[in-house]
């Protein structure tokens, strides 16, 4: 670096040391010191801002960003949240309006520069020379309000406006600058600070524009908190206050003469509210409003911006705490006594209009055009629904309703009409004639009736005084829709029916219940009757009267128990239980209100009637009775049930038990199965008593190629006891296989064999089903022999099997087949023809299994010496056993392979018997 460029560097450098460290550091500097700083090389700037302990970078922003004054930005750049106010809650006027204020406070450089504006130190004025030369120049007024400029010198310009200060500069040039004229306007504009003290959101010192008002200052701080006055905020300058802004002024009518303009050291000070009144309803700004002094009824209205259209000023209200502390209601006239005076903490509360239209008619439900009609003196429902096609399709005609509210106390009544009846003649009875505010209500015919009257039926109920029942009535049972239903003038039970959209198909109409309230005692009332007597359907109701339809195939009890479990809560010591119950051979049993003077006549009636088995000789009441010195007995009353006059005489008394006896045996059908070759096999009812050869001879004997003798009889008990005795070897070899399982643990290796013959038994009596097979002889049966018969029993099954030519042999042989008959052989020749007996077979107990199911020895002993083989027939098995004497622990087993063989013969002769 040259001599001249060090000695340069040392000059700026002590231009820059002006500059504090805590300056350089916020990246501030003057405009001025940034064109000085612009002189420099880039070697000399880097070197300056090294020195210094600042980043160039951000030094020349931050010089850029001072070059245009602006408001500072708040210490806190989140915009403040709008506080949600809660319903029906009144929130103070003007305060959302600095609820989102701005983040920062939008720059002065492009506002247009008043006339009257007084410049002053740090303001910039840019003079555009042209004529004979042409220049421009960004000059900086001093801190003594000298403007430097080049060619004229110092000028003094401290208190000139800005238009004084065009007009001065301008006869300057024009004086001492020969052929030049000067265009003159101000650049960057100084900035100041200022105080925004008192109830503001963020109070303190900030810096503004010089251009900034007092609203300016506001949003700056951000705004005002919650006890802040809008009305009285206070511009003071050197202690004293030079202007009063209300606010009020801005926001209800956008008048800004009184913001008026800061300057540097001013205080806008935010006194606390005082006075404040509220305003609710219909007017166009409910809000709590602030006053100054004293205000009227008709100043608060016109603050809030005046009533709404629906208003109704007559009936107004104001909410006041009096000087008791307590808090009163004053009614309030706002069109007779507008000037009314408002406290502090009053709420002006303006009605509206009631939203029910006067006059008229409306029209709800299944029709066309719903809606509402203008009324006229003798209007009737025809006037209004005039023909069918008026209506949507399938409407129900047979009833409708007339919803109507009495003029003087605002009760609900209803009316119900035939609404076809009133269309086909007109003027008639069911054409009701209207008034004002009546509504007609028409119904579909699949639409529920009792879901769509819901509504009407809880408004009824909610009107009921002390000492008077709603009026409403309750229909259950075999209608279309059960349900409540709203009772209306002079209401029958036919109508009541007709609203329940009628009965259902297959309907009792021999006996209906219907339940009334005692008014003195308050206890139910049951009586029944006929829906086949005028006089009956005729009868009217009275509120909570209940009706209970039943139809002639479904169950009452499911109707009739929630009337019986409410008769029991009734009950007490004075009013017994009154419910009676009927038993055995009537269409619907069970239990059934007690009516008053009911005879068993008509307990049967409500229960249906008799079924066919009954019993028609006699049946037995039973009755319960306490005597006076409170003894408690049942009693067995006979009753006559031939005698129809004799029946309905008999009385009834509460908790009595009715019992109709039933036909014996007349439910008992029992039935027999018979299969194979008989010649008309399938099911046949049996009698008491009757023996299989009826039997067979009923279904017309045996075919010609039948095997009697191998016939199988099957009987449900026997299976069962099969059962039984497979599940008893089965638990016993269970035992056994666990000490055989301890044996083989302690290292026997003789009971190996043991465990594994143990393990296959298992196996086969886990696997066996039980046949319930009984051995008969078919052939002795059929021949009349004496005590070969035998009674048949509900369930047994017959199966005759065609005759069998071969003979089968089974079990420990070398090869077990079956083998076609030999008359010539013995059971010897046939275990030869299966390769003889086995290593594991027991000689000695070889046997056969007949084709009937008997179980014979193979080999026969007489006298002790001689033993003669047993003959074969077709169709025997030869089964021989394995010999499990050797195996200690399962010597007894015999038996129970003995009874596996003949399940399994049983099995395979059903399932040839099966594929015929």
């Amino acid at each position: 670096m040259s001599k001249f460029s060090r000695s340069k560097l040392v000059v700026y450098y002590c231009c820059f040391f002006a500059l504090s460290v805590t300056q350089l550091q916020a990246n501030q500097i003057s405009p001025a010191q940034l064109e000085t700083l612009k002189r420099l090389s880039p070697e000399e700037q880097k070197a300056l801002a090294a020195s210094a302990g600042v980043d160039l970078n951000n030094l020349k922003a931050g010089a850029k960003q001072e070059a245009s004054p602006a408001v500072a930005v708040p210490k806190d750049p989140v915009p403040r949240k709008p506080e949600t106010p809660k319903k029906d809650v009144l929130k103070p006027f003007g305060y959302d309006l600095f609820a989102a204020e701005p983040s920062t406070f939008a720059p002065a450089a492009h506002i247009p520069i008043p006339v009257d504006y007084v410049v002053g130190p740090g303001d910039n004025v840019i003079v555009q020379l042209y004529g004979k030369d042409n220049a421009t120049y960004e000059l900086q007024i001093s801190r003594e309000g000298v403007l430097n400029f080049p060619e004229i010198g110092p000028i003094s310009i401290n208190g000139l406006n800005f238009s004084e200060l065009k007009a001065r500069l301008n006869e300057l040039v024009a004086e001492q600058m020969i052929g030049i004229k000067a265009s003159i306007t101000m650049g960057a504009l100084r900035s100041m600070q200022i105080f925004v003290l008192g109830e503001a959101h963020r109070p303190g010192a900030y810096t503004v524009s010089a251009l900034s008002t007092i609203t300016h200052a506001l949003f700056v701080s951000g705004g005002v908190n919650s006890l802040a006055s809008l009305r009285n905020i206070q511009l003071k300058r050197k202690g004293k206050v030079i202007q009063n802004f209300d606010l009020y002024d801005l926001l209800l009518k956008g008048d800004t003469s009184k913001d008026e303009r800061l300057q540097p050291g001013d205080v806008v000070f935010i006194p606390p509210v005082k006075y404040t009144a509220g305003i609710s309803g219909a007017v166009k700004r409910p809000a709590i409003y602030e006053f100054k002094s004293s205000i009227n009824a008709a100043e608060l209205v016109k603050m809030a911006g005046g009533y709404t259209p629906t208003a109704f000023p007559s009936v107004s209200k104001i909410d006041r705490i009096n000087a008791q502390g307590e808090r009163t209601i004053i009614d309030l006239d706002l069109k007779k006594n507008k000037k009314k005076p408002i406290r502090v903490g009053d709420v002006l509360h303006v009605h509206s209009i009631l939203d029910r239209i006067e006059n008229t008619i409306s029209v709800r439900g299944h029709v066309h055009r719903p809606g509402g009609f203008k009324w006229t003196k003798g209007m009737r429902v025809s006037s209004v629904i005039k023909r069918i096609a008026d209506l949507k399709p399938n409407p129900d005609t047979a009833f409708a309703i007339i919803e109507r509210t009495d003029k003087a106390d605002g009760r609900l009544s209803v009316l119900s009409f035939n609404l076809g009846a009133a269309l086909a003649n007109k003027k008639g009875v069911d054409d009701l004639l209207l008034r004002p505010r009546d509504v007609i209500r028409v119904f579909g015919h699949a639409e529920d009736h009792a879901d769509a009257l819901q509504p009407l039926v809880q408004a009824l109920i909610g009107q009921t005084k002390l000492n008077n029942y709603p009026r409403v009535v309750n229909v259950r049972g075999h209608v279309r829709y059960s349900g409540p239903y709203p009772l209306t003038q002079n209401m029958t039970v036919e109508d009541l029916i007709a609203a329940a959209g009628g009965l259902l198909p297959d309907a009792d109409y021999q006996t209906a219940i219907l339940v009334s309230k005692n008014r003195q005692t308050l206890k139910s009332v049951t009586s029944t009757f006929s829906l086949r007597q005028p006089i009956a359907l005729g009868r009217v109701l009275k509120p909570q009267d209940e009706l209970f339809l039943f139809g002639m195939a479904s169950s009452r009890q499911e109707i009739v128990a929630d009337l019986v479990e409410r008769l029991k809560r009734e009950a007490d010591k004075t009013h017994p239980f009154k419910v009676v119950s009927i038993g055995g051979a009537v269409k619907y049993p069970g239990n059934y209100p007690l009516i008053s003077d009911m005879s068993a006549a008509t307990l049967i009636d409500l229960a249906g009637g008799f079924k066919e088995t009954a019993y028609n000789l006699s049946g037995e009441i039973t009755r319960k009775k306490i005597d006076d010195q409170q003894n408690y007995s049942i009693e067995h009353l006979p009753v006559k049930l031939s005698n129809a006059e004799i029946l309905s005489t008999v009385a009834l008394l509460p908790r009595d038990h009715l019992v109709i006896k039933q036909i014996p045996k007349w439910d008992e059908e029992r039935k027999i199965h018979l299969k194979g070759e008989i010649k008309f096999p399938g099911e046949y009812p049996i009698t008491d008593g009757e023996t299989l050869s009826q039997l067979i001879k009923r279904a017309g004997g045996l075919t010609q190629f039948a095997d009697a003798y191998g016939t199988i009889f099957l009987r449900e008990s026997l299976k069962q006891r099969e059962e039984e005795v497979l599940a008893r070897y089965r638990s016993q070899l269970d035992k056994q296989m666990l000490e055989i399982e301890k044996k083989a643990a302690a290292g026997d290796d003789e009971i190996s064999e043991a465990k594994l013959a143990g393990a296959a038994l298992l196996d086969e009596i886990t696997d066996a089903k039980p046949s319930g097979r009984l051995v008969i002889d078919m052939p002795s049966i059929i021949a009349g022999k004496p005590g070969a018969d035998l009674v048949l029993r509900d369930g047994d099954e017959i199966v005759v099997p065609s005759i069998i030519q071969e003979v089968s042999v089974l079990g420990e042989v070398q090869h077990p087949t079956s083998h076609l008959f030999v008359s010539k052989l013995s059971g010897k020749g046939y275990l030869n023809l299966s390769g003889g007996y086995s290593v594991l077979s027991d000689k000695k107990r070889a046997y056969v299994i007949e084709r009937n199911g008997s179980v014979k020895p193979l080999k026969k002993r007489i006298l002790w010496v001689f033993k003669k083989r047993k003959r074969i027939k077709p169709g025997d098995t030869i089964v021989v056993p394995p010999d499990l004497d050797r195996v200690a622990p399962l010597t007894y087993w015999s038996q129970v392979s003995q009874v596996l063989f003949q399940l399994a013969t049983t099995a395979a002769a059903l399932e040839t018997v099966g594929a015929l």
